[in-house]
């Protein structure tokens, strides 16, 4: 494949930088393969976690699980 021939060409090369971080992607090449070639995409539920993170600031300390229940279930009813 084209990433592992880059993988190839990275390490031969000198600069030493360039092989640390081939060699961080190397180790997951198959995760960065599949993300490449795959047509599902996690942006919907990177959305939702976003979404509770910045309810769960605004309430920090303020209430409890309860009206964090409310607030996350609100907008789906």
């Amino acid at each position: 494949s084209q990433l592992s021939s880059w993988f190839t060409r990275v390490h031969e090369s000198g600069s030493a930088e360039l092989r640390c971080v081939a060699a961080g992607m190397e180790a997951d090449a198959a995760a960065i393969c599949e993300a490449i070639s795959s047509r599902w995409s996690t942006g919907v539920v990177e959305g939702h976690v976003n979404r509770l993170k910045v309810l769960i600031r605004q309430m920090y300390g303020r209430a409890g699980l309860e009206l964090l229940r409310r607030r996350v279930m609100s907008p789906l009813a």
